[in-house]
């Protein structure tokens, strides 16, 4: 009979639909006694969203089949080899099909049910299950398609679905940042971060004062801020080289690189939200606000304020605090420890040993506009005992 010919099925993050896809399939196979003419596998066209499959999405398939058939499932990661040993590739949404063989893909065009209740994943399930029906034939048929040079596979429309899970279930299709991510890494690893280990040292000392802000509830936990904080860190001095090519300020040409190589794409508005936090961020990491607002740029609506705002204020302290790099010292800081005030937060930091961070302090210091204005009054505390603080202020 040969080998079993591999029928890949692709989502976002290999927690909700395409687990659920893989069970609707191998239970339709199973059903047509064909187990040994097939062999099924799902991944995730992103990072993979946790450690298993979304407890939701367990219950829907538990109650299509009465049995917990995704108890086992491990989330993992989309990879080329997994691409170019499948026969088929079947993907939840239609630009999961960029940089996928045209003639193995077919996308199913259902929206990602993050965020519904049970219902919701149940419909979606139900979405699946009629989706495979629809192309039952090209599946039962694998071979044949595949060899097709360079055939289009149909795109299965599920509009009508959509609006259902919107009108029933409240949901709100998943806005992820882990395409953004890895779309301006791209752009920032060719130029090395723009100053490679100091834009490293700051993004760790930024998400340590994201995770401490948190904590002490001056930054609302929301999905995907931690993700777009890390991504700002890393690419807030992506200009550098085109200001070292006498092009402009490198936070200028910085939001402008990424508008010309990302934001005019065409890419979703939902991308766009997230982008632009990004490139506000990398604009506003510099420079005196006087009255802390950030301005609009050119072009790029901002949707989320709140927290770009918040971004860029832990971004500016962030890259003020790195600023031995100019030095030859950088990564002098161990930590720094974000504390609630009755006016506003200290932060107090921890250099590592024989380090002076005073003139450090002093220049975060004098980014503290945009802080201010989102947080409240910053102050400074050079390190010592926990009874002998000194004040920098």
């Amino acid at each position: 009979m040969g080998n079993p010919k591999e029928i890949l099925i692709v989502c976002e993050g290999n927690t909700c639909r395409s687990p659920m896809a893989k069970v609707v399939l191998e239970q339709r196979i199973k059903s047509e006694e064909l187990e040994k003419q097939f062999k099924i596998d799902s991944a995730a066209y992103g990072e993979p969203s946790g450690a298993s499959s979304h407890p939701n999405a367990r219950q829907a398939i538990k109650e299509l089949y009465g049995i917990d058939l995704l108890e086992r499932h491990t989330p993992k990661k989309l990879t080329k080899t997994m691409t170019d040993e499948a026969d088929l590739i079947i993907v939840m949404e239609d630009y999961m099909k960029a940089n996928l063989p045209a003639n193995k893909v077919i996308a199913f065009g259902i929206p990602d049910p993050w965020g519904s209740d049970k219902e919701g994943y149940k419909a979606c399930a139900a979405a699946i299950k009629q989706s495979f029906e629809n192309i039952w034939p090209q599946v039962y048929e694998v071979v044949s398609l595949v060899q097709k040079t360079k055939a289009q596979l149909p795109t299965v429309s599920r509009k009508g679905v959509v609006a259902e899970f919107l009108k029933k279930h409240g949901m709100q299709p998943r806005i992820t940042a882990d395409w953004v991510y890895r779309e301006i890494l791209k752009i920032a690893e060719e130029v090395n971060f723009g100053r490679g280990e100091h834009s490293k040292t700051v993004t760790r000392l930024m998400l340590n004062m994201y995770r401490d802000m948190k904590d002490i509830g001056f930054i609302s936990d929301a999905p995907d801020k931690g993700k777009l904080a890390e991504i700002a860190g890393l690419s807030h001095d992506i200009g550098v080289y085109k200001e070292k090519r006498g092009e402009g300020p490198h936070h200028v040409v910085g939001w402008q690189l990424l508008k010309e190589g990302l934001w005019n794409e065409g890419l979703s508005s939902d991308r766009k939200n997230l982008l632009a936090i990004v490139m506000y961020a990398v604009f506003y990491h510099r420079d005196h606000i006087p009255d802390g607002r950030l301005k609009p740029l050119n072009g790029i609506p901002l949707e989320d304020y709140s927290t770009a705002a918040e971004l860029v204020s832990l971004l500016r302290v962030a890259d003020g605090l790195d600023y031995g790099w100019s030095k030859g010292s950088p990564d002098v800081l161990e930590k720094v420890a974000m504390v609630r005030t009755p006016a506003g937060v200290e932060c107090r930091l921890f250099p590592r040993k024989n380090k002076e961070v005073k003139s450090m302090a002093l220049h975060a210091y004098g980014k503290r506009e945009v802080f201010e204005a989102t947080f409240g009054e910053l102050s400074f505390w050079l390190s010592g005992s926990a009874k002998s603080w000194v004040s920098l202020v």
